[in-house]
């Protein structure tokens, strides 16, 4: 079983014991210059934290389909989000520790300038790391 989706059967059975509770996001830190292109919205990379209330997807496509979904209306991506997670292909977690590696897609999100965004990054499940991607705003909070 590739790592990917180890870290999503690892989501999978935590959603399955409730881990789905909405919670604040982090706070940002927006990425300077240097040898990174910044983001819209950036996070440190390559720097353990936790992260609340973001979304754990087993591919780059389905990560991004969330965000280009959420860009359109909350709707569309509640709409998404819903398909996704009925298919196991991304769950939203209460909580997760992660390793930013590589801002991978970024987007503005509605008048009110608000982001949503994909990295590549590592995961922690079970005291070990997994390769996977994440997403932060793309999943409508009330």
């Amino acid at each position: 079983m590739n790592r990917s989706w180890k870290v999503l059967a690892a989501a999978a059975l935590i959603a399955s014991h409730g881990a789905f509770a909405a919670v604040d996001a982090p706070d940002t830190d927006v990425l300077g210059a240097g040898d990174q292109s910044a983001p819209l919205v950036g996070y440190r990379l390559d720097v353990e934290m936790t992260v609340r209330n973001w979304v754990l997807c087993a591919s780059q496509p389905f990560a991004e389909r969330l965000v280009r979904a959420r860009q359109q209306s909350r709707a569309a991506a509640e709409k998404a989000y819903a398909d996704l997670a009925s298919a196991r292909s991304c769950g939203r977690l209460a909580e997760m520790q992660v390793i930013l590696q590589e801002p991978l897609y970024d987007a503005l999100i509605g008048a009110g300038g608000g982001h949503a965004g994909v990295y590549g990054a590592l995961i922690s499940i079970s005291g070990k790391w997994a390769s996977g991607f994440v997403v932060y705003g793309g999943v409508p909070e009330d």
